[in-house]
């Protein structure tokens, strides 16, 4: 069963999923950001909006996005807060969304 959406956020149908460091460090137990176990990982991926949450305007189902969030990505569908969501650029694929946010970012 899922559960309910919170306010801001959406649930993503997974389409790709980007593995990086703070992946292997999670799944280590050496991040900082510690998961309970058990946990999914995958903090950063890229789907198509299957689900919008009260007070999230900026997206609708149906809506190609790439997110993070603290871990999920590494399943069939992951809930991500609505401000960590971008729309997929249109020369994106599911693939080059789902590496790009992390390497971009720490870059």
């Amino acid at each position: 069963s899922r559960r309910a959406l919170g306010p801001g956020e959406v649930e993503i149908a997974v389409r790709a999923c980007g593995l990086n460091m703070p992946d292997l460090l999670q799944l280590a137990d050496r991040y900082q950001h510690r998961a309970d176990f058990p946990f999914t990982p995958g903090l950063e991926f890229a789907g198509v909006v299957t689900r919008v949450g009260s007070d999230c305007a900026d997206f609708r189902v149906g809506d190609h996005v790439m997110a993070q969030a603290r871990g999920g990505g590494l399943a069939t569908s992951a809930i991500a807060k609505g401000a960590d969501c971008v729309r997929l650029p249109p020369n994106f694929d599911f693939a080059q969304g789902a590496a790009f946010r992390v390497g971009f970012e720490t870059a």
